[in-house]
């Protein structure tokens, strides 16, 4: 394992380990010296209890252990956010989520970001190319700019290199940040759609899904400072001959109006997403 890190370092990659939480349990003061001499970067709680007093001191203490050996920590199952976060940030995420792990409907996707997203950064585990995923490729794209984590999973139950890996569309994935400057909600209806824009420097990356129906969504661009930009759109599109299915296009927009002063000259982008569909969208700026 030393081995494995530091080559992962060279390549400028962190690696972390997923626990069995009755290992942590039993062995966290053994194991933590030894991450730390072995250079892991994170450890995902897996397989947590929670709920009692027992088990709640427990994970909590557990988090401010890592903490002490600078080792970031991802909690599994239903913990949810408590605000601890804001006292240990090296616990990035948690689980606390109905995922991927249950292959969840688009209506359940499109309720998460009014509910459980307001108390906190979720784990949801995305997939891409595993056949049960019952959503369309565009659908799980968008919610790397959708779902807010800074720590992302984004092949859960996939190969390491599945058939595909080089779609043009995953360059979204390989664009977007997990963590942002800004983030607003600009349109969407509690089990219905989302469209959620998130800025990371002078990029804006904004996801769009809708539920199991099929609908025409008007992205409105006055959110964006005045200038030009270039913008990547990815939208499913069952008529292509790929196993994505993803088009990949671009097109250069103006943003002529005062920032977020709507109405004047607004120039909206209009798509149309497929029943448990949805697209994603890199905005770049190419001049002010």
């Amino acid at each position: 394992m030393p081995e494995v890190c530091q080559y992962a370092r060279e390549k400028g990659i962190g690696v972390w380990v997923y626990v069995n939480q009755r290992a942590l349990y039993q062995q966290l003061d053994e194991l933590l010296p030894l991450y730390k001499q072995w250079g892991i970067s994170g450890i995902k709680f897996g397989f947590v209890q929670i709920g009692n007093q027992q088990w709640s001191t427990w994970l909590h203490n557990a988090v401010a252990k890592c903490a002490e050996y600078e080792i970031m920590v991802d909690i599994h199952d239903e913990y949810r956010p408590t605000g601890l976060s804001r006292t240990y940030p090296n616990l990035l995420t948690q689980e606390g989520i109905r995922g991927n792990e249950e292959m969840p409907d688009a209506d359940h996707n499109t309720l998460l970001p009014f509910t459980r997203f307001l108390c906190g950064p979720a784990d949801y585990t995305l997939c891409y190319f595993n056949s049960r995923v019952k959503n369309t490729k565009g659908h799980q794209l968008a919610m790397a700019a959708v779902y807010y984590s800074p720590l992302q999973f984004l092949f859960w139950y996939d190969n390491p290199y599945p058939r595909g890996w080089d779609s043009s569309e995953l360059q979204f994935w390989r664009d977007c940040p997990t963590v942002f400057y800004e983030s607003i909600a600009l349109d969407g209806r509690p089990g219905e759609f989302i469209i959620q824009a998130r800025r990371s420097g002078q990029d804006w990356f904004v996801g769009c899904m809708t539920n199991t129906e099929g609908r025409t969504v008007s992205i409105p661009t006055d959110f964006l400072a005045p200038g030009r930009y270039t913008v990547d759109i990815y939208n499913d599109d069952p008529m292509l001959n790929t196993r994505t299915k993803v088009s990949t296009t671009q097109r250069t927009i103006n943003v002529t109006s005062n920032h977020r002063r709507r109405g004047q000259g607004r120039d909206s982008i209009t798509l149309t997403l497929q029943p448990s569909g949805g697209a994603a969208l890199h905005f770049r700026s190419v001049s002010r």
